[in-house]
């Protein structure tokens, strides 16, 4: 009788925790399916076991949400190719900076580090800004929307191979701080 009841309590488990395992992907794919066609979807769906749908959803966001790589032309033969919309704004506001002689010139992406003491991994480092101050002092800058572990491995690798170089990171606090500025300065995304 307690075999009986145990075989049917494994047999209600699986069945209770299949039906919450798809009912948890339809409460999925019905959020992705706004990126990508629903064959497509669906396809990637049987594809991609359940470990592997939590990356899948996370590409798809980035899909979705990723912004476009641009040429920005600034005036003045000064045009950029930059990656994200949080690159754009920032030298649009250093654009703005400059203009106001807050900053003497800014430059997008001028120097790459190269980490020669470094056989594997990370072995470069190419900021996105340099400042140069009115008093002809320097300084990079770093737009970072989230820092992981490839990023902080660079800047700990910048602070002990090159530590007479400042580097200023923009993060979100900065970057919404900035933002305010937003209805002043043109053409911000």
């Amino acid at each position: 009788m307690e075999n009986l009841l145990t075989m049917r309590s494994k047999k209600y488990y699986k069945k209770t925790l299949k039906s919450q395992k798809n009912q948890w992907k339809e409460n999925i794919f019905s959020k992705i399916k706004e990126s990508m066609d629903k064959e497509n979807a669906k396809k990637r769906l049987k594809k991609n076991n359940s470990r592997k749908l939590p990356q899948f959803i996370k590409n798809c966001k980035r899909r979705k949400y990723s912004s476009v790589h641009m040429w920005i032309d600034f005036g003045g033969g000064k045009k950029h190719y930059m990656r994200s919309a949080w690159e754009r704004n920032i030298a649009r506001y250093f654009e703005f900076l400059k203009q106001n002689g807050d900053i003497l010139e800014w430059e997008y992406e001028p120097q790459k580090f190269i980490f020669h003491k470094i056989n594997y991994g990370n072995r470069t480092y190419l900021p996105d800004f340099r400042i140069t101050e009115n008093d002809g002092s320097q300084h990079y800058v770093e737009v970072k929307g989230r820092m992981d572990s490839s990023s902080r491995t660079k800047l700990r690798r910048m602070l002990k191979y090159y530590p007479k170089v400042k580097i200023e990171i923009i993060d979100i606090k900065k970057y919404s701080h900035i933002s305010k500025l937003s209805p002043v300065i043109s053409g911000w995304e």
